[in-house]
């Protein structure tokens, strides 16, 4: 995927972060921003998406259990 980009920045910002009180997972969402270059067509994207992350813990850390991304407004 990354091949076929360029310019790619991406930054996430967790409006709220929630750990559960035996401390086995964990839950983030805010939003995450987006931009790069498509290498075949030269065409900009730039967008902004909404997120929700669950953690789990495993070996001593938190691993991602599952995430979803949905992108905001209208494409």
């Amino acid at each position: 995927m990354d091949a076929e980009r360029k310019n790619a920045k991406y930054t996430t910002t967790p409006d709220r972060i929630v750990v559960a009180q035996s401390g086995d997972m964990a839950y983030e969402y805010g939003t995450s921003h987006g931009a790069f270059d498509e290498v075949k067509s030269g065409k900009h994207q730039d967008f902004t998406a909404a997120y929700l992350r669950v953690w789990k813990a495993a070996d001593g850390s938190y691993k991602v259990a599952a995430a979803m991304f949905e992108e905001e407004g209208k494409r």
